[in-house]
């Protein structure tokens, strides 16, 4: 038993009592979601999954969109419909209250906005990531609030608006100084988010 239904990592750790059915589910053309829930844990990288579970879930659907459906329940459309079940009261453009772990009312509305966007100011922005300089030293879990600041800083530079009015209406965190600055350099924005006079919690636009 390696803790779970199965265990992410390199390779996968799956309880071996759910792996015959789940084969032949498989072999039947419908993908498992837990499976590839759990794959989406090894392409987390570093500052942008701030959030582990959510960011699994939402690379999910990527590939859903990408491919085109996963199988039976897992195509893009009802993916979306699951997270959007599972929003509760909050679905919509209804604000979550904010914390900074996971959860499926996160990740409806970050697909709301890649309904808006595209996947392309996604894919630019965590591919950009990788590209961050070790000296930025960001720590996910103790910088909640500076990670999803870079985060909506680079969506908002890649997708060519600004993103902060949109996530401050669904209950996010949103930091300042003002104004938002598509064009201020990943280390230079981070140092400013750090600084005293930098303000947390919801912004008032």
């Amino acid at each position: 038993y390696p803790g779970g239904w199965a265990v992410a990592g390199q390779p996968i750790r799956w309880h071996s009592v759910h792996i015959p059915g789940s084969l032949q589910a498989v072999n039947q053309g419908n993908l498992l979601f837990g499976i590839l829930h759990e794959i989406g844990h090894v392409f987390d990288v570093g500052t942008w999954t701030w959030a582990w579970e959510h960011s699994a879930n939402f690379k999910m659907v990527y590939v859903a969109d990408t491919l085109g459906g996963l199988g039976d329940n897992l195509s893009g459309e009802a993916l979306r419909a699951m997270y959007r079940k599972n929003a509760g009261a909050t679905a919509g453009d209804e604000p979550l209250a904010w914390r900074p772990i996971n959860g499926d009312d996160m990740t409806h509305k970050f697909l709301l906005l890649v309904d808006d966007i595209g996947w392309e100011p996604y894919r630019l922005a965590y591919r950009e990531t990788l590209t961050l300089p070790p000296s930025l030293a960001i720590h996910p879990m103790r910088e909640h609030e500076v990670v999803v600041a870079l985060h909506l800083h680079l969506l908002g530079k890649h997708a060519g608006e600004d993103l902060r009015e949109r996530f401050v209406r669904w209950g996010f965190p949103v930091i300042r100084p003002d104004p938002y600055d598509a064009g201020l350099g990943a280390e230079a924005f981070v140092d400013a988010v750090r600084e005293p006079t930098a303000l947390f919690g919801k912004l008032r636009l």
